[in-house]
């Protein structure tokens, strides 16, 4: 008997157009979604993820997507929640963390802000935008020499980084 689940759920994997663990394949929901996001129709994106929330409520993906869109209607608890989900089913996703950390740094909780930045790098260390977003969350906190350090590091890894520039330039460092 247990075979033959494993056959079913392989064949199941195999051929089912919402199999999440397919490595590019993203939900028509999903699609819809980002696109109705991108033109601003803020309502129809959430109906969209939503909607692609319960057909797999295991996607990550989905949850990150709505967060942004709880993030942009300033509905932050929802944001945080999504994104938290997100985590939970993706440990591994910098972004969760990074879009998390930007609605804690909107709230002013710099501090926890800073963890979930701290933990997108942790993930993904060579990407200049988490150390540019750290480092305002750090000089927002009154952490300056944290803030330069991040900010330097942010610019070694892409000198066009705008946001460490100007806040380098506002604590008085020269990018």
């Amino acid at each position: 008997m247990r075979f033959v689940t494993l056959v079913a759920a392989v064949f199941i994997m195999l051929v089912s157009p919402v199999w999440v663990g397919a490595p590019d394949y993203i939900p028509e929901d999903v699609k819809a979604g980002r696109a109705a996001k991108q033109r601003g129709d803020y309502d129809l994106a959430l109906e969209l993820f939503s909607r692609a929330i319960k057909l797999q409520p295991d996607y990550a993906l989905a949850y990150n997507e709505r967060g942004q869109v709880y993030h942009r209607k300033h509905l932050y608890g929802k944001a945080i929640a999504d994104y938290t989900r997100a985590i939970e089913l993706q440990p591994t996703g910098s972004g969760h963390f990074y879009h998390r950390g930007n609605v804690y740094f909107v709230m002013r909780n710099y501090p926890q802000a800073i963890i979930d930045y701290s933990q997108a790098i942790k993930l993904q260390p060579d990407y200049s935008r988490f150390y540019g977003a750290r480092c305002v969350a750090y000089e927002r906190s009154g952490e300056v020499d944290l803030a330069v350090k991040d900010c330097r590091h942010a610019l070694k890894l892409n000198p066009n980084n705008s946001y460490a520039q100007r806040a380098l330039r506002r604590m008085g460092g020269a990018p």
